[in-house]
């Protein structure tokens, strides 16, 4: 988790095909002081799916699971379900955030029953997002021990 003094640690999980939506939000959170650990977003303006080497998308893939593990909140962007044919790899960065027993903050409608675990957020704007981003810390501490606590055997 982080240190009081150190900024808050945001990955923004969401379709490739909303990036430059993602990147404004990422310049909104950087005025309250909140790190955007989400490297994916300085891709160049391709889809890095399309005519990729297993081994580039290997090295994306890894690169995307460090920047989750960074992060001390994940923010999923989810959509009405089944109006998404194809994609889904920010659900598996979901799922990491989840085991590593970070804070999950779900911007839509929930997708999937996952969506309704403890110590996930549901909310429907990004204005109400970053208005929790805004909070103090301990919030985000707490969700994350509530869930932990939950997923117990």
């Amino acid at each position: 988790m982080v240190e009081h003094d150190q900024p808050l640690q945001v990955y923004l999980a969401g379709r490739y095909s909303r990036k430059k939506e993602f990147q404004k939000y990422r310049a909104e959170m950087k005025l309250y002081r909140i790190e955007c650990t989400s490297q994916w977003l300085d891709e160049p303006d391709t889809n890095t799916f399309e005519g990729s080497t297993a081994e580039a998308l290997r090295a994306h893939a890894l690169r995307d699971i460090k920047n989750v593990a960074m992060a001390d909140v994940l923010v999923l962007f989810t959509h009405e379900r089944r109006t998404i044919r194809s994609g889904g790899g920010r659900f598996v960065e979901f799922g990491i955030a989840v085991a590593r027993g970070s804070a999950v903050l779900v911007v839509g409608p929930p997708e999937n029953i996952f969506c309704h675990l403890p110590g996930v957020w549901r909310i429907d704007t990004w204005a109400d997002a970053l208005v929790l981003l805004t909070r103090p810390r301990m919030m985000y501490k707490t969700l994350a021990t509530d869930m932990l606590a939950e997923l117990q055997p």
